[in-house]
């Protein structure tokens, strides 16, 4: 039987929603943190693991693990695109490159809409909503996200509503790290044929034929690297636990950012509608008219290998 608790912390950005059953599988979800899950089990085994300190003062180990990405994900070059004959400028956030990144709702706070309670799964919702002073993006949002925990799976669905008058251009992506006791003697497979090539600024250039190995062991490997996929499978075995990544999206080429932070406990995998920096080069960007809704959902399912 699963059930749905609530954690008030002193800091209110550690507030959190816990969706959890008896069999130790339990999503941790905090609404001021652009209602992201920092923590998620599969039968007591960690699967992402993001939140470290003590009780009193926990501390992010990755500041935007499992950042929901909209209405760009990733980085769009210098904060600056066109869109039908009009320029504009992105708040640029990572300043060390000069660019925007990661969009505009990864660190927002999101209101509780509702829950579901089964014997067998439980689901939760979080709304934001997005008026249309943004710097840069002058476009009224609605985004709603769906969690739905099952016994051995975790799915998220992203429904993004254009609530203005006027069209606009996006991509949605999801950042989630997951976490291995080992990662060199984890290994990751997935379909994959072509490779983004990007400056040293990471603003992609072109695009390499290049085969994915599979499965490709992820010892001394080093990744912040966009893929264009063949299938929407993605395939993630460590020492404790295989997974699988389901992508449901509208897109006939889905896209994968990869990413390897330098504490090497983790490895993000981050499903994407389009590449980096799509405002400008257009590579999977989509445009959602006024009144319309566009919607994706990513599935995880995972077990231990013990």
């Amino acid at each position: 039987m699963f059930q749905i608790s609530f954690i008030e912390h002193r800091n209110a950005s550690f507030s959190h929603y816990v969706v959890s059953n008896n069999t130790g599988t339990k999503a941790a979800i905090y609404p001021n943190l652009g209602a992201s899950i920092q923590q998620f089990y599969v039968n007591e085994q960690l699967i992402i693991n993001n939140i470290i300190g003590s009780l009193e003062t926990p501390k992010l180990l990755n500041s935007s693990c499992s950042a929901v990405l909209f209405p760009f994900a990733n980085r769009i070059n210098k904060g600056q695109y066109n869109y039908q004959g009009t320029a504009y400028q992105l708040n640029c956030n990572e300043t060390s490159r000069g660019h925007a990144m990661h969009g505009l709702v990864y660190r927002q706070s999101f209101d509780f809409l509702d829950s579901t309670i089964q014997a067998e799964a439980a689901s939760i919702r979080f709304v934001y909503e997005q008026d249309d002073q943004a710097a840069g993006f002058p476009f009224p949002f609605k985004t709603i996200l769906t969690y739905t925990l099952k016994k051995e799976s975790l799915s998220l669905e992203v429904s993004v509503e254009n609530t203005g008058a006027h069209s606009f251009p996006f991509s949605l992506g999801w950042h989630p790290y997951f976490y291995s006791t080992n990662l060199d003697e984890s290994t990751l497979s997935m379909q994959s044929q072509e490779e983004i090539q990007v400056d040293k600024t990471m603003i992609p250039i072109g695009i390499e034929n290049k085969n994915f190995p599979n499965p490709l062991q992820l010892k001394e490997e080093q990744f912040d690297t966009g893929f264009i996929l063949a299938s929407p499978e993605i395939y993630y075995k460590t020492p404790d636990y295989q997974l699988k990544m389901h992508i449901e999206q509208e897109m006939s080429k889905p896209y994968v950012q990869l990413y390897i932070p330098s504490h090497r406990q983790s490895i993000a995998i981050e499903p994407m509608t389009a590449a980096t920096d799509c405002y400008n080069n257009n590579w999977g960007t989509r445009t959602l008219l006024p009144q319309k809704t566009y919607s994706a959902i990513w599935k995880i399912e995972a077990r231990t290998t013990l």
